[in-house]
């Protein structure tokens, strides 16, 4: 392992880190917003399934930023899986009401900070492993 290979692995985990702290705020700005006002327009009634195959990929996706922060590896997975989910979310759900096949190119812009913080991550993860040494094998306690 390069020393230039150790100087990245910081400079790549905090980029990652600032893209997942802006569009954490970002986005449970607008979800809890969005959510008080529906709610108190509408009542419960405003909670519906087509609302739902945007919410839950986005709190999964912010779930999975504060999970990367300890976890890179599992968190990146998450974040990229979450960036398909939601990109697909609108596409599966036409197909699901009988609209037929639709691409919905926007929600592939909307997810994208998930997925370019779920690939740093997973640079991040992949560079760190290389720098570690690999360590021995446990000693049994006996």
């Amino acid at each position: 392992m390069s020393s230039d290979q150790q100087r990245l692995v910081k400079p790549v985990r905090w980029a990652a880190r600032a893209v997942g702290i802006v569009v954490l705020v970002f986005f449970l700005t607008m979800l809890v917003g969005e959510t008080v006002v529906s709610v108190q327009e509408e009542g419960l009634q405003a909670i519906s399934a087509e609302g739902l195959f945007i919410v839950v990929p986005v709190v999964i996706a912010l779930a999975a930023f504060v999970i990367s922060w300890w976890w890179e590896r599992a968190g990146g997975f998450l974040l990229v899986l979450a960036y398909l989910v939601l990109s697909l979310s609108p596409t599966i759900r036409a197909l699901l009401n009988g609209e037929g096949l639709r691409f919905f190119s926007g929600m592939w812009l909307f997810g994208l900070p998930f997925f370019v913080a779920g690939v740093l991550f997973l640079i991040c993860s992949w560079l760190s492993r290389k720098a570690s040494p690999s360590a021995p094998p446990p000693t049994p306690v006996s």
